[in-house]
This record gives structure tokens, C-alpha cells and sequence, in this order.
């Protein structure tokens, strides 16, 4: 199947705003440009992300219901689940955790505890519960403390529980009962708080629920749809209003009211519009110089994603070490191109070399065998 580029741009995107929410973590934001680096919320590159997965799967799995059977849609469907993620998850895992106790763990038992503790929630997909208590609780210093770099596997901990859970609701149940609970998710976090780091905030399943809409959308109408946005001017001016949209709303959510649920689900529902439009595959989100570098990228966003914290990390304690006391502008971008630099390199290289080949093995497993007849009909021919 050919690879959509404008959802190739999206992720892109996507995790360049992750990148940049999650810098000021590792390394002191100059105060000659504190106020503008804040005030969009990057991290809703996340909602982003999760939005594209709802869609994919839930488009995967319409996909394979056409030749197979219910039983052997789930069993294919986990084992490439298995095969796309975990192999890339843990390896990175493993590295983030080698650099947490090279570089973060100082002696102190807490940060040992802490990276072990890190570790096993990320290996058993329960980071975003762990990250939650952690940080809600303020204890990231203390018996919490170490593996900040395994942070980020809260999300990847979210989809894979939403991996576990949706094909079965939607095999079993079928689709209005999927209808249903994706509006009611829908519903239940665009009108309730999501407090930074709060279970809200690390269970947050509007953006995948979206996406799961969208491919069942297009599933029954995806041809009129098609065909009645093929000729318009318009696409490409919503689809980048909308992108533009994404990270500034979610920054209003923070800035007007404290954490108001409008704003978040406002922001959620631009991110659908992008990828209702990306799915359209029309190239609007084509960018001149830039739409292929972005959608370079978004080809190597899982791994970039597994390993840019840790890249972080290092480059910001490299930096120290060389140039100590420099908290300027110029350091901070120093800092930032280096890390997007490397984390880019390391990417490529896992994408090459793990990825790819553990896709390949996921797939040969659950390719189907050719009928006996016709396999007996090759072999006299």
C-alpha cells in the first residue's frame, strides 16, 4: 500500500512540536524568548499523532475484515501490533535507561529506584498510570525520581492499551457500539478538565476517538466525499489553517482560563480537520523546500519519538560540560539543533534496522497461505 504523503507531513509535524514542548525539560529556556517559546502547546503534536493511529487502525482493520475472518482479523492485527512496536520500544527503552543511570542517576537510591520503576511502566505499557501518580503527586524528586527521559512513553503505553481494547469492542460488538463509545469519549473529554499529568490528561482518547470516526466515515462515504472536495480551492488553505490552529488553541487553554476543556477540544477537532483532509491524499499539505524534509520525517517519527529525550539529555549534559553557565539564546539553539540533529541520525538508523525489518517479520506471519487447490495446481504447472 502506497504511503500517504500529507499524513507522512502531519507527523512531520507532529513531532516537531513534541521535540520543542519537551526540550525545555532538559535544557533552561532563555528569558529573551521564554514567553513566545510557551505560549503555543507543542505537545498537541501528541493529539496529533493520535488522531492519524485512529485512523490507520481502525482503517487496517476495515481492511483485512474484507478476506478473513473475525478470529483471524484480531490475530493478524496483534501480531503486527507486536511486530511495529515493541521491538523499537524496547530497545529505546533500554537505551533511555543506560543514559538515565549514566547521566541523571547521581548515587542517589531514589533515581535508581526511580529508572527501574520508569522502566518496567514503559516495558508493561502502564507509563501513563505510573507518569501520572509521579508527577500529580510531585514525586518525581523523590521516590519517582530518575528515568525522566521514559517519560514519554506514556503515550505510546495509551495507544497500545487502545490497541488491546478497540478490536475487540469493534469485532464483537460491531459499529454502533464503536460509534457510541467514541462519541461518549468524545463527549467525556471535551467537557471535564485535563489537569497537567492528571489520569484525564494521560488517558486522553478524543484525538484517537476522532480518528476512528473519520475512517468510518470514509469507509461508507469516502467516494462522494472524495469527489465532492476533488476540484475545491479550499483544502489547503483550511487544512493549514487548522494545523496553525492546533498548537495555538491548546496555548489558549492554558493562557485564557486555566486548563479550560474548550480549548483542548477545540484544538483536538483541528487536528481531525487536518487529518480528515490528509486522508483525502490530495497533496494540500504539500509545502514547497519543506513539505519533503517534513515528510521525511513523519517516516521516522516512532523512532525519533522513542529516542529524543534521551538525545536531549545527553547533548544538554555535553553541552554543560564544555561551556558551563551559558543559559543564552544562542546555547539553547545550539542545544535544540544538535539534539533534532542526532535524534534525526538515530532515527534513520533504527527505522533501517529495527523497524523495518521487524515490519517485514510481522507481515510474513500473517500473510495468508494460498488455497490447496490452487497451491497443488502451481506445482504440475
Amino acid at each position: 500500500m502506497a504511503r500517504n504523503r500529507d499524513l507522512d507531513v502531519l507527523r512531520g509535524f507532529a513531532i516537531i512540536g513534541t521535540f520543542l514542548a519537551h526540550a525545555p525539560q532538559f535544557t533552561a529556556i532563555p528569558a529573551t524568548i521564554r514567553d513566545l517559546y510557551r505560549f503555543p502547546a507543542w505537545g498537541m503534536g501528541v493529539d496529533l499523532f493520535f488522531v492519524i493511529s485512529g485512523y490507520l487502525i481502525t482503517k487496517s482493520l476495515l481492511k483485512t475484515l474484507e478476506s478473513k475472518s473475525t478470529r483471524d482479523v484480531l490475530k493478524d492485527f496483534w501480531i503486527k501490533r507486536v511486530f511495529r512496536i515493541l521491538p523499537a520500544s524496547i530497545f529505546w527503552l533500554l537505551v533511555a535507561s543506560v543514559v538515565s543511570l549514566a547521566i541523571a542517576f547521581n548515587g542517589d537510591s531514589s533515581g535508581l529506584s526511580g529508572t527501574i520503576r520508569s522502566f518496567l511502566a514503559g516495558l508493561f505499557n502502564v507509563s501513563n498510570v505510573y507518569w501520572s501518580y509521579c508527577i500529580k503527586e510531585e514525586l518525581v524528586n523523590s521516590s519517582c525520581g530518575g528515568g525522566a527521559n521514559m517519560a514519554v512513553w506514556w503515550s505510546l503505553s495509551l495507544e497500545e492499551q487502545f490497541y488491546i481494547f478497540f478490536p475487540l469492542v469493534f469485532l464483537f460488538f460491531g459499529r454502533t457500539a464503536t460509534l457510541v463509545a467514541c462519541a461518549g469519549l468524545i463527549i467525556y473529554f471535551s467537557t471535564n478538565e485535563r489537569l497537567f499529568a492528571d489520569l484525564n490528561w494521560m488517558m486522553r482518547l478524543d484525538g484517537i476517538s476522532y480518528g476512528v470516526l473519520l475512517a468510518l466515515f470514509m469507509e461508507r462515504h469516502g467516494c462522494q466525499f472524495r469527489e465532492s472536495l476533488a476540484e475545491s480551492r479550499c483544502l489547503r488553505l483550511v487544512g493549514f489553517t487548522c494545523l496553525t490552529l492546533t498548537p495555538l488553541l491548546g496555548g489558549l487553554a492554558y493562557t485564557v482560563e486555566a486548563y479550560n476543556p474548550l480549548f483542548f477540544s477545540l484544538s483536538v477537532v483541528c487536528a481531525a480537520v487536518c487529518v480528515t483532509i490528509a486522508s483525502l491524499d490530495a497533496g494540500a499539505f504539500e509545502i514547497k523546500w519543506v513539505g519533503g524534509a517534513l515528510a521525511g520525517l513523519g517516516r521516522i517519527s516512532f523512532s525519533f519519538y522513542l529516542c529524543h529525550e534521551s538525545v536531549l539529555v545527553i547533548v544538554a549534559n555535553l553541552k554543560q560540560s564544555l561551556v558551563p553557565h551559558s543559559g543564552d539564546t544562542r546555547s539553547f539553539v545550539l542545544i535544540l539543533s544538535a539534539s533534532c540533529v542526532a535524534s534525526t541520525g538515530a532515527a534513520l538508523v533504527s527505522t533501517r534496522f529495527i523497524e523495518n525489518p521487524m515490519i517485514a517479520v510481522g507481515r510474513a506471519m500473517t500473510k495468508s497461505a494460498p488455497p490447496r487447490a490452487l497451491t497443488l495446481l502451481d506445482k504440475r504447472h
